[in-house]
């Protein structure tokens, strides 16, 4: 999801403040207008000469060699962050997933009282692009707002809207087997069908191999170790015949209804 240009300002009206739509009960939770969690004006963006051109509303005019500096009514929503210069009558319209990383940072040269602001990392290319293009924003609240009210509301919001390509990521295709994770990492989530058996830990800890599977546990080879209920199959040892379970055929009854083990003729025979 790419950055949308603006060339008019957002229309309240189109949104709901935060207190008042808590107070409500929505017919919706997935429909109505966006809810506004944040709204200052007179902010300053600033963003590096060298990134300017990427949106529009950080194109460099006359004399801007180094830095671009903007005054922007900024609308944090639950639908996107938006920053509007009324100078300009251009602006910005930012998908959440487009923001890569938001922080607070300390000014070294602090302006209108203003000590902190909030850095932004955006991403301006698709998420299947080779070579993502970025660009760094430095957002500065007016002297009657501050950094972490202006970042609280982001990180509200951004929550909202996680990143699916993260999400299909943290699907590890990997099990392993309940015990085997290193010092009882949480990381490990037990996979449906399957008694005992894990999903690989989402921490990218690998713990030790099964026992007899000769390296690691897959979705493609688990019939091979598991029957259908979960319940490992004992696999043929050093030593045939010891420490595997037998099966049915394997035994055999005597005239006395005593049973002979039919892998070995040394079974001392039982005495009554």
């Amino acid at each position: 999801m790419l950055p949308t240009t603006l060339h008019s300002p957002p229309e309240r009206s189109e949104m709901i403040a935060l207190a008042e739509y808590e107070t409500q009960t929505p017919a919706s939770f997935s429909s109505g207008k966006p809810i506004l969690h944040h709204h200052v004006e007179g902010a300053t963006v600033l963003v590096s000469a060298e990134q300017s051109g990427g949106i529009a509303l950080f194109a460099r005019g006359e004399g801007e060699t180094e830095q671009v500096e903007r005054r922007v009514d900024v609308y944090v929503t639950s639908a996107s962050l938006t920053m509007f210069c009324p100078d300009t009558q251009t602006g910005v319209s930012i998908p959440y997933p487009a923001i890569a990383i938001h922080a607070i940072k300390h000014l070294d040269a602090p302006s209108n009282g203003q000590t902190h602001a909030v850095w932004m990392q955006l991403e301006l290319s698709d998420s299947n692009d080779d070579e993502a293009e970025t660009i760094d924003v430095t957002l500065r609240p007016p002297p009657r707002s501050t950094a972490k009210l202006l970042f609280d509301a982001i990180s509200a919001c951004a929550e909202l809207h996680p990143n699916p390509q993260t999400d299909s990521e943290s699907e590890m295709d990997r099990i392993v087997i309940d015990g085997a994770a290193p010092n009882g990492s949480a990381g490990h989530v037990a996979l449906d069908g399957f008694q005992g058996v894990l999903r690989g830990s989402t921490t990218g800890d690998l713990p030790p191999p099964m026992p007899g599977s000769g390296g690691w546990i897959t979705a493609e080879n688990v019939g091979e170790y598991f029957d259908e209920q979960g319940n490992w199959l004992e696999r043929p040892t050093e030593h045939e015949g010891t420490g595997r379970i037998r099966r049915h055929e394997e035994v055999e009854v005597n005239g006395d209804g005593g049973e002979v083990n039919g892998d070995s003729e040394s079974k001392r025979p039982r005495v009554d």
